[in-house]
């Protein structure tokens, strides 16, 4: 018989207690939650593109799809070289013996295709943001800085990055 005193039989009681009392919470904070769900972009919409346009009203979303869903369609091919790049990369470093002038050139292939997918990503930017009211524009350059660490002075007085000191 177990008695009651034994403290795996206590310690086996709290933690299941703190589970049970965990998912109570999660599950009445998800049934007492103030306000309907937030609306999410279509999947349809570009990936790319979807936090763009998160905060917009239905109706100004709505409009912008048609242009979304071609952007992302033009964004595809830059996207899927990307990959292929990557890939290739990955390839050459984990290849058993490396040769550095294959590394050194899917790398050059790698930049190289980033640099066409961030040209792309750009001039799509560009389109929506055009589209936009300052309001909307000022939040999506907001939400853009607030994703970056802050700026700071290095020790040779010039402004960067806090990981750029270490390289």
């Amino acid at each position: 018989m177990i008695k009651l005193t034994d403290k795996r039989v206590i310690g086996i009681l709290l933690i299941s207690l703190a589970v049970n009392l965990f998912l109570m919470g999660m599950l009445s904070s998800r049934i007492f939650r103030p306000g309907p769900e937030p609306e999410r972009p279509p999947a349809s919409e570009s990936v790319n593109l979807q936090w763009l346009t998160g905060d917009l009203a239905s109706g100004q979303r709505q409009a912008l799809l048609p242009e979304l869903q071609t952007m992302n369609q033009a964004l595809r091919p830059a996207r899927l070289q990307l990959i292929r790049e990557q890939r290739n990369v990955s390839r050459e470093l984990m290849a058993e013996t490396m040769d550095k002038a294959a590394t050194v050139a899917a790398l050059a292939d790698l930049r190289q295709a980033n640099e066409n997918y961030q040209q792309v990503m750009h001039e799509q930017l560009a389109d929506v943001l055009v589209q936009m009211p300052a309001e909307q524009r000022r939040r999506v350059m907001q939400f853009m800085t607030e994703r970056r660490p802050p700026l700071r002075r290095l020790r040779d007085g010039r402004e960067g990055r806090p990981d750029a000191e270490r390289r």
